[in-house]
Protein backbone atom coordinates (compact mmCIF):
# COMPACT_ATOMS: atom_id res chain seq x y z
CA UNK A 1 0.00 0.00 0.00
CA UNK A 2 2.60 2.23 0.68
CA UNK A 3 4.33 1.89 -2.67
CA UNK A 4 0.64 2.39 -4.41
CA UNK A 5 -0.09 5.32 -2.77
CA UNK A 6 3.49 6.66 -3.57
CA UNK A 7 2.62 6.24 -7.02
CA UNK A 8 -1.04 7.75 -6.86
CA UNK A 9 1.62 10.81 -5.70
CA UNK A 10 3.98 10.70 -8.60
CA UNK A 11 2.97 12.47 -11.53
CA UNK A 12 4.72 9.78 -13.84
CA UNK A 13 2.71 7.19 -12.96
CA UNK A 14 -0.62 8.55 -11.44
CA UNK A 15 -2.48 8.26 -15.04
CA UNK A 16 -2.38 4.38 -13.94
CA UNK A 17 -5.24 5.11 -11.18
CA UNK A 18 -7.30 7.91 -13.03
CA UNK A 19 -10.75 6.09 -13.36
CA UNK A 20 -9.40 2.55 -11.77
CA UNK A 21 -12.19 0.89 -9.35
CA UNK A 22 -9.78 -2.18 -8.55
CA UNK A 23 -6.13 -1.85 -7.74
CA UNK A 24 -4.07 -4.99 -7.53
CA UNK A 25 -1.04 -5.21 -5.64
CA UNK A 26 1.56 -7.42 -6.19
CA UNK A 27 4.62 -8.84 -4.63
CA UNK A 28 7.73 -11.04 -6.02
CA UNK A 29 9.86 -12.11 -3.33
CA UNK A 30 11.24 -15.51 -4.61
CA UNK A 31 9.69 -18.34 -4.27
CA UNK A 32 6.85 -16.41 -3.13
CA UNK A 33 4.32 -14.41 -5.38
CA UNK A 34 1.80 -12.19 -2.90
CA UNK A 35 -1.02 -10.72 -4.93
CA UNK A 36 -3.60 -8.63 -3.60
CA UNK A 37 -7.04 -6.54 -4.18
CA UNK A 38 -7.52 -3.51 -2.86
CA UNK A 39 -9.43 -0.15 -3.92
CA UNK A 40 -8.40 3.49 -4.85
CA UNK A 41 -10.30 4.68 -1.32
CA UNK A 42 -8.21 2.11 0.86
CA UNK A 43 -4.90 3.51 -0.57
CA UNK A 44 -6.27 6.90 -0.06
CA UNK A 45 -7.07 5.63 3.92
CA UNK A 46 -3.73 4.46 4.23
CA UNK A 47 -2.11 7.93 3.23
CA UNK A 48 -4.12 8.91 5.41
CA UNK A 49 -3.13 6.77 8.45
CA UNK A 50 0.42 6.90 7.54
CA UNK A 51 1.04 10.74 7.69
CA UNK A 52 -0.82 10.57 11.08
CA UNK A 53 1.47 8.03 12.37
CA UNK A 54 4.60 10.07 11.07
CA UNK A 55 3.54 13.48 12.32
CA UNK A 56 1.62 11.95 15.51
CA UNK A 57 3.08 11.04 19.11
CA UNK A 58 6.20 8.15 19.02
CA UNK A 59 5.10 5.05 20.03
CA UNK A 60 7.62 3.07 22.92
CA UNK A 61 10.45 1.71 20.70
CA UNK A 62 10.89 -2.08 20.93
CA UNK A 63 13.43 -4.51 19.42
CA UNK A 64 12.25 -7.17 17.03
CA UNK A 65 11.99 -8.37 13.40
CA UNK A 66 11.37 -5.10 12.22
CA UNK A 67 14.77 -4.32 13.13
CA UNK A 68 16.43 -5.69 10.22
CA UNK A 69 15.20 -2.81 7.78
CA UNK A 70 16.41 -0.12 10.42
CA UNK A 71 18.85 2.25 8.90
CA UNK A 72 19.06 3.79 12.91
CA UNK A 73 20.18 0.18 14.15
CA UNK A 74 24.10 2.04 15.07
CA UNK A 75 22.55 4.22 17.15
CA UNK A 76 19.71 3.23 18.21
CA UNK A 77 19.73 2.70 22.11
CA UNK A 78 17.92 -0.39 22.33
CA UNK A 79 20.23 -2.30 20.10
CA UNK A 80 23.19 -0.71 21.63
CA UNK A 81 22.59 -1.84 24.80
CA UNK A 82 22.05 1.74 26.34
CA UNK A 83 18.64 1.00 27.40
CA UNK A 84 19.84 -2.79 29.32
CA UNK A 85 22.76 -0.89 31.10
CA UNK A 86 20.15 2.01 32.36
CA UNK A 87 17.60 -1.32 33.78
CA UNK A 88 20.78 -2.46 35.27
CA UNK A 89 21.48 0.30 37.57
CA UNK A 90 17.90 0.63 38.13
CA UNK A 91 17.97 -2.95 39.80
CA UNK A 92 19.29 -1.99 43.14
CA UNK A 93 16.06 0.13 43.55
CA UNK A 94 13.86 -2.82 42.98
CA UNK A 95 12.14 -5.06 46.13
CA UNK A 96 13.73 -8.44 45.81
CA UNK A 97 10.85 -9.64 48.49
CA UNK A 98 8.45 -9.26 45.43
CA UNK A 99 10.61 -10.41 42.56
CA UNK A 100 10.35 -13.48 44.81
CA UNK A 101 6.97 -13.53 44.99
CA UNK A 102 6.57 -12.94 41.24
CA UNK A 103 8.91 -16.06 40.45
CA UNK A 104 6.63 -18.32 42.50
CA UNK A 105 3.59 -17.23 40.78
CA UNK A 106 5.28 -17.02 37.31
CA UNK A 107 6.60 -20.85 37.71
CA UNK A 108 2.23 -21.78 38.50
CA UNK A 109 2.12 -19.74 35.49
CA UNK A 110 4.36 -20.98 33.12
CA UNK A 111 3.30 -24.94 33.89
CA UNK A 112 -0.43 -23.71 32.71
CA UNK A 113 0.75 -22.21 29.42
CA UNK A 114 2.37 -25.06 28.88
CA UNK A 115 -0.35 -27.46 29.54
CA UNK A 116 -2.20 -24.67 27.21
CA UNK A 117 -0.14 -24.99 24.51
CA UNK A 118 -0.32 -28.78 24.75
CA UNK A 119 -4.11 -28.63 24.21
CA UNK A 120 -3.82 -26.25 22.12
CA UNK A 121 -1.73 -28.91 19.61
CA UNK A 122 -3.35 -31.64 20.45
CA UNK A 123 -6.80 -30.05 19.22
CA UNK A 124 -5.18 -28.64 15.54
CA UNK A 125 -3.34 -32.55 15.34
CA UNK A 126 -7.48 -33.57 15.31
CA UNK A 127 -8.78 -30.73 13.23
CA UNK A 128 -9.96 -28.94 16.01
CA UNK A 129 -9.85 -25.19 14.99
CA UNK A 130 -8.23 -23.17 17.55
CA UNK A 131 -8.62 -19.06 16.58
CA UNK A 132 -5.55 -17.20 15.68
CA UNK A 133 -3.33 -20.74 15.40
CA UNK A 134 -2.08 -23.22 13.14
CA UNK A 135 0.01 -26.47 12.94
CA UNK A 136 3.07 -25.85 10.68
CA UNK A 137 6.17 -27.76 9.17
CA UNK A 138 9.28 -27.49 10.87
CA UNK A 139 11.99 -26.10 9.95
CA UNK A 140 13.75 -29.19 6.93
CA UNK A 141 17.24 -30.24 7.22
CA UNK A 142 18.93 -31.51 4.42
CA UNK A 143 18.97 -35.53 4.64
CA UNK A 144 21.41 -38.28 2.02
CA UNK A 145 18.53 -40.15 0.62
CA UNK A 146 20.08 -43.02 1.28
CA UNK A 147 23.57 -44.43 3.14
CA UNK A 148 25.32 -45.17 -0.34
CA UNK A 149 25.01 -41.49 -1.58
CA UNK A 150 27.76 -39.62 0.56
CA UNK A 151 29.59 -42.89 -0.30
CA UNK A 152 29.42 -42.65 -3.93
CA UNK A 153 30.11 -38.94 -4.18
CA UNK A 154 33.23 -38.70 -1.54
CA UNK A 155 34.65 -42.02 -1.16
CA UNK A 156 36.37 -42.03 2.40
CA UNK A 157 36.02 -38.23 2.54
CA UNK A 158 32.37 -39.22 3.68
CA UNK A 159 33.18 -40.36 6.69
CA UNK A 160 34.80 -38.37 9.77
CA UNK A 161 36.19 -39.47 13.14
CA UNK A 162 35.68 -37.77 16.25
CA UNK A 163 35.91 -38.38 20.06
CA UNK A 164 32.76 -40.04 22.06
CA UNK A 165 31.46 -38.42 24.85
CA UNK A 166 32.37 -39.61 28.73
CA UNK A 167 28.55 -40.73 28.93
CA UNK A 168 29.38 -42.67 25.69
CA UNK A 169 32.73 -44.61 27.03
CA UNK A 170 31.29 -45.09 30.59
CA UNK A 171 28.14 -47.11 29.01
CA UNK A 172 30.93 -49.17 26.77
CA UNK A 173 32.97 -50.28 29.93
CA UNK A 174 30.62 -49.62 32.82
CA UNK A 175 30.25 -47.19 35.27
CA UNK A 176 31.74 -48.68 37.81
CA UNK A 177 35.28 -49.54 35.69
CA UNK A 178 35.41 -46.11 34.54
CA UNK A 179 38.77 -44.26 36.33
CA UNK A 180 37.11 -40.91 37.85
CA UNK A 181 40.50 -38.88 37.44
CA UNK A 182 39.71 -39.04 33.43
CA UNK A 183 37.08 -36.72 33.11
CA UNK A 184 35.80 -33.62 34.82
CA UNK A 185 31.68 -32.07 35.28
CA UNK A 186 31.73 -28.30 33.32
CA UNK A 187 28.76 -26.52 34.24
CA UNK A 188 27.32 -25.14 30.61
CA UNK A 189 26.27 -21.77 32.94
CA UNK A 190 23.65 -20.89 35.42
CA UNK A 191 20.25 -21.47 36.14
CA UNK A 192 17.48 -19.99 38.52
CA UNK A 193 15.74 -22.32 40.65
CA UNK A 194 13.84 -21.96 44.18
CA UNK A 195 15.88 -21.61 47.24
CA UNK A 196 15.25 -24.99 48.73
CA UNK A 197 16.59 -26.83 45.67
CA UNK A 198 19.87 -28.99 47.19
CA UNK A 199 21.75 -27.57 44.74
CA UNK A 200 24.54 -25.38 46.10
CA UNK A 201 24.65 -21.37 45.03
CA UNK A 202 27.21 -20.38 42.87
CA UNK A 203 28.81 -17.41 43.79
CA UNK A 204 29.40 -14.38 41.03
CA UNK A 205 32.55 -13.58 41.54
CA UNK A 206 32.40 -11.02 38.75
CA UNK A 207 29.81 -8.97 40.95
CA UNK A 208 32.01 -9.38 44.37
CA UNK A 209 34.76 -7.56 42.56
CA UNK A 210 33.29 -4.90 41.22
CA UNK A 211 31.46 -4.11 44.84
CA UNK A 212 35.41 -4.23 46.00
Amino acid sequence: MFYAAAAMRTPETAWVFEGVEEIEIVIVQPPMVKRWVTTPQRIAMFEFDLIAAVNGPRTKMATGEHCRWCAAKPTCPLVTGAVERAHKVDLIRLDAEKIGEYLTQAELLESWIDAVRVLAYDMLEHNIKVPGFKLVAKRGTRQWVNDEAPVKLLGDKAYESKLISVAQAEKLIGKKNFPSDLAVSVSSGSTLVPEDDPRPAILNLGSILKLI
